[in-house]
């Protein structure tokens, strides 16, 4: 924390694995000297930046010019007013702080990033920094949390020809039992309520589209909800294709048996390539809902008058997506 304070005061980087390392093999060596184990301090750091302190041999200048006031300067020393010491430390807390950013956040009223300013600056008066830190942190952690929580959409939409006939595909029209879900933003335990209550009326359609391009990463709860949705989707005799998997999504399928339980044949790269090869597929076999039913698939028909280089009828009208937050 207090390397990252300092890089953050300095402008220069920083490489936390260094200096765990080096903390770590200086305090495992001390007690052999009869010293006691420390760590950096923060106080301390940011008055030497604000000093002008540029390089390592700070500490060390540092450390020996305590030595020398504590062998030459002790009986002198003990005379400093307490009154003294405390105009020190409460300008060094002073300069600790970081205006800019503080400003920053009650101009932009960003108001979550206040919140948590003023709660760890009276943890800080009220306990200790160590504890105020952990309280900070925790608050950050929830502060997080319920953003991304919120910022997860499942927006539900029919196939738009039009947007395919756009990108080069020959498609006119469109299998009214295909749907696309756009899924976007982080799916974990605090959005599977969200992506499940989206997939409510699946049932509608036989083959389900789910583009996950905008879903950064899954957790258990995540990965759990999505094999339910397919579950109950194959249950129903219905196909689930999933689209756009980011490489650590795609490792969570397989991990998990959620590719397996999907099938190769039904992972593509993006939505409109396994659209395409839907209507190619269903052109030559026909659509397994239409035979269910015992109905003539108008889509189909059009499709294969348009093969037959017949007037092609216009297209299906497109229906206004639906969107689901948390």
């Amino acid at each position: 924390l207090c390397g990252a304070v300092g890089s953050t005061m300095s402008g220069k980087p920083f490489e936390s694995n260094q200096e765990l390392v080096a903390q770590g093999i200086g305090n495992l060596l001390i007690p052999f000297f009869g010293g006691v184990p420390a760590t950096a301090a923060i106080a301390r750091t940011s008055v030497a930046i604000k000093s002008g302190a540029v390089t390592r041999l700070t500490s060390i200048v540092h450390a020996l010019l305590l030595l020398l006031s504590a062998l030459a300067l002790g009986p002198i020393l003990r005379y400093v007013p307490l009154a003294a010491l405390g105009g020190v430390l409460l300008m060094t807390a002073w300069r600790m702080n970081e205006w800019e950013s503080i400003h920053f956040f009650v101009n932009a009223r960003l108001r979550h990033a206040l919140i948590g300013f003023f709660i760890t600056m009276l943890a800080t008066a009220a306990l200790d920094l160590t504890q105020a830190i952990l309280i900070g942190i925790a608050i950050s952690a929830v502060i997080y949390l319920r953003q991304s929580a919120t910022s997860t959409v499942v927006t539900s939409s029919p196939i738009n020809p039009q947007q395919l006939q756009g990108q080069g595909s020959p498609i006119t029209a469109t299998c009214p039992s295909i749907h696309v879900y756009y899924l976007t933003g982080p799916l974990f335990f605090g959005s599977v309520t969200t992506v499940l209550e989206a997939f409510e009326t699946a049932g509608d359609y036989h083959t389900i589209i789910i583009s996950m391009r905008g879903v950064p990463l899954i957790d258990a709860m995540g990965i759990q909800a999505l094999h339910q949705i397919v579950e109950e989707h194959h249950a129903r005799g219905g196909e689930v294709i999933f689209t756009a998997l980011q490489p650590n999504a795609l490792e969570m399928f397989k991990r998990t048996g959620l590719f397996e339980l999907v099938g190769a044949r039904n992972i593509y790269w993006s939505s409109a390539h396994a659209i395409v090869e839907l209507h190619e597929k269903r052109l030559v076999a026909g659509c397994p809902r239409c035979h269910a039913h015992g109905d003539s698939c108008h889509v189909l028909q059009m499709a294969r008058e348009r093969l037959g280089n017949q007037p092609t009828p216009p297209s299906l009208p497109t229906a206004s997506p639906s969107t689901h937050t948390s």
